[in-house]
């Protein structure tokens, strides 16, 4: 007997809201990424409330059932200073960071790039944090000279729970442009360069990572262009100009809780539901 309905647009959600639409419980919908799914587009004009990401718009939905309110981020993934990330990391960083993520499963040719290009970018200073994914690899550490003969560390974790400290430690993450992914950089303002996974539905990979460059928050590069990545992080790293206008404009992507204002929104929408069935029970009785 609920008061709402709350689907984020995979396949059971369709089922689910037409169960609801039948029973006469209201349906909010949360669409988490610029290209909204196939669900997601079945299901709207069955929803009370739609959030969808700052940009997108979705044909047939009434103004009043709009609201964006972004990707709601764990309390736990907070921006800090990156030597603070570093210290609680337990990493050794010469000058700048580089870390590269794959998503919450991980991206095998996003870990082979980072290891074959780990000796590479320690000879100009630069050590790797690399999360893995869990099954991917094994954690260990790489060490190689820089050009100096001093001993650069880069790091292979096959997982992270801390991922603020994680994103908040690097001058730059290279990503898969999952929502999730974009959201935690937003809220830890890690420039960024996307790679996005190029069979992902939809696409929506792709959209979400030229928002996201679209927004200034970052660079893309294509799956296929990785022998290009190096290239693109050495440039990215020594563009302090760059770097900092990206991270203006992370903080002003990162404008609010996002996880605050939609749990307030379906309190509204639950209270509301409450007084309906309230009145109509006296009108009844």
């Amino acid at each position: 007997d609920p008061d709402l309905v709350l689907v984020f647009g995979g396949f059971v959600s369709v089922g689910l809201s037409l169960a609801a639409r039948f029973a006469g419980v209201p349906i909010a919908v949360h669409e988490a990424n610029c290209c909204p799914g196939r669900a997601v587009r079945l299901i709207k004009c069955l929803a009370t409330r739609v959030y969808l990401p700052d940009g997108v718009h979705l044909k047939g939905l009434s103004p009043e059932s709009v609201r964006y309110l972004g990707y709601p981020v764990r309390r736990d993934i907070q921006h800090c200073l990156k030597k603070e990330a570093w210290a609680r990391l337990g990493i050794t960083v010469p000058h700048k960071l580089l870390v590269v993520i794959g998503g919450s499963q991980g991206a095998t040719s996003l870990n082979n790039w980072a290891v074959e290009n780990a000796k590479d970018f320690a000879q100009v200073g630069i050590p790797i944090y690399c999360v893995t994914g869990l099954g991917k690899t094994g954690m260990e550490t790489l060490e190689f000279p820089d050009g100096k003969g001093e001993i650069v560390r880069s790091y292979f974790v096959p997982f992270s729970d801390s991922m603020g400290d994680v994103v908040s430690a690097a001058d730059i993450v290279v990503s898969r442009a999952g929502a999730g992914s974009i959201a935690e950089i937003i809220r830890c303002r890690a420039p960024s360069i996307l790679v996005p996974y190029p069979f992902a539905a939809d696409n929506h990979q792709q959209a979400n990572a030229s928002m996201h460059e679209r927004h200034g928050a970052g660079l893309v590069v294509p799956q296929d262009d990785l022998d290009q990545l190096a290239q693109e992080v050495k440039e990215l790293m020594l563009n302090d100009w760059l770097l900092s206008k990206f991270k203006t404009n992370l903080e002003r992507l990162d404008r609010y809780d996002s996880s605050l204002r939609i749990a307030q929104d379906l309190e509204t929408l639950c209270a509301a539901r409450v007084l309906s069935r309230a009145a109509k029970k006296e009108a009844a009785g």
